[in-house]
This record gives C-alpha cells, sequence and structure tokens, in this order.
C-alpha cells in the first residue's frame, strides 16, 4: 500500500518531466485520446438579451475539423456569433471550449432542415481576419462566402435608467478565388465586375429562371452557373 502511495505522489511529476522533454509528441498524442479535447467555457454576460448571440438557439449536431487535421463527426455543437467562437456538449453536458483551434466546421439545422459550412483562414478587407469564421454558400472557381457581423446593441429609452440589450445583426456576403476576399454587393454591377465577358450569359440564366441575386438559394445557382461558362 505503501509503495501504491509513492508511486502516486511521483506518477504526475513524472508525467509533467515527460511532456516537458517530449512536448509535441506528448501533447499530441494526449490531444488524440480525446477528439473532443477541450475546456470548459468561461460564462459570457447574455443576461436579459434581446435576441440570441448564437447562429441556432438550440445544440445541432454537427462535424468539425480541426488545425491538426483531426475530423470529429455527430458532435453537439453551438455557434456564438457574437464572440465568433464554436462551442461543443461534453458527455456530461457542460458546454466546452476546443482546445486545438478548428478551421471548420458544419451545422445541421433541423427546421428547416440544412448543412450550413463555416470556414477560416481568409484574408483580405479590414473586417476579414484570419481568425473568423464565415459561411460557405457556395465553394467553386468563384467562392461566394457570408458573414454574420453579430454585436450587442445597448439603448435606453428617454428619461429612464433601464438599458435595453439587444443582439444585432450586420450581413455581408464576399467573393474570392482563393482565400483573398472582397466584399461583394448582390447586384447586376458587382456580378458584372465579378464574371467579366461571361456576365452576359449568366444575365440571361438568371432572367430566365427568375432568380433573385438578394436569396442565398438564388444567388448559388447563379455561381454553379457561372463556374460552368
Amino acid at each position: 500500500m505503501y509503495a501504491n502511495m509513492n508511486m502516486k505522489k511521483v506518477g504526475c511529476p513524472f508525467l509533467f518531466l515527460m511532456v516537458l522533454c517530449f512536448p509535441s509528441a506528448w501533447a499530441q498524442q494526449l490531444l488524440n485520446t480525446n477528439v473532443s479535447a477541450g475546456m470548459p467555457l468561461r460564462s459570457r454576460n447574455y443576461v436579459e438579451l434581446k435576441g440570441s448571440p448564437y447562429r441556432l438557439e438550440d445544440w445541432s449536431a454537427g462535424t468539425v475539423r480541426q488545425e491538426d487535421g483531426q475530423v470529429s463527426k455527430h458532435m453537439l455543437l453551438r455557434y456564438d456569433e457574437v464572440a465568433d467562437q464554436l462551442t461543443f456538449q461534453n458527455e456530461k453536458g457542460v458546454e466546452m471550449s476546443f482546445l486545438v483551434p478548428v478551421t471548420e466546421f458544419e451545422l445541421n439545422s433541423k427546421a428547416p432542415e440544412t448543412k450550413s459550412l463555416f470556414r477560416k483562414g481568409f484574408t483580405g478587407e479590414r473586417d476579414v481576419k484570419p481568425t473568423a469564421f464565415f459561411e460557405v454558400v457556395h465553394d467553386g472557381k468563384h467562392k461566394l462566402l457570408k458573414k454574420n457581423f453579430k454585436f450587442i446593441q445597448e439603448s435606453r429609452a428617454y428619461n429612464s435608467a433601464v438599458v435595453t440589450r439587444t443582439a444585432s445583426d450586420r450581413v455581408k456576403y464576399y467573393v474570392g478565388t482563393g482565400t483573398e476576399l472582397s466584399e461583394f454587393k448582390r447586384d447586376a454591377k458587382s456580378m458584372t465586375m465579378l464574371f467579366g465577358e461571361n456576365w452576359p450569359p449568366v444575365n440571361v440564366f438568371i432572367r430566365e429562371n427568375k432568380l433573385n441575386p438578394k436569396k442565398d438559394e438564388d444567388l448559388k445557382q447563379i455561381f454553379m452557373f457561372a463556374d460552368q461558362r
């Protein structure tokens, strides 16, 4: 029994020493033992907030790709658009943040039944940061991405001490052929500049199919057609 106690005393320092001596190999091995390796999420101040800070209020099934190439499926995920952070729910129901950075994830919505793909690593204009997640609307020759810059707005009625906090949205669209993005206005002028000499047949396609570029599904069809030119 005494020997076991001594082993317990030296076990943790020994493991710590081994990790220090072989940091990359040991860290990788420890992380690979649990595809959902994470740490409990710090609480955020979303009390008495009108609207939701999340893409989907409820936990959603999804798939995650991490920086080390690891892919985890059938996870319960929630995307905080205010903090621009993806979290997961562990087997005990605790909300966790990822230890290994996430590079791409997919959310499955039940009503309506849709799949949304998000990716980071883009550069470009002032609002485009490599650490920010963008929704991939179309992933082809011409990439079409969407970003909801969600923020918390505070207001106070005249002569009142009560502050109202509201989750507000500011949606922008972007296009790119690689990781470099530029803002896209979803109008004829922007599409003329983007598609160049292919714009006339694309314009005919839009008119004949009565497509509305302000709708994501219609816009996706337009980009798919343009990629075939």
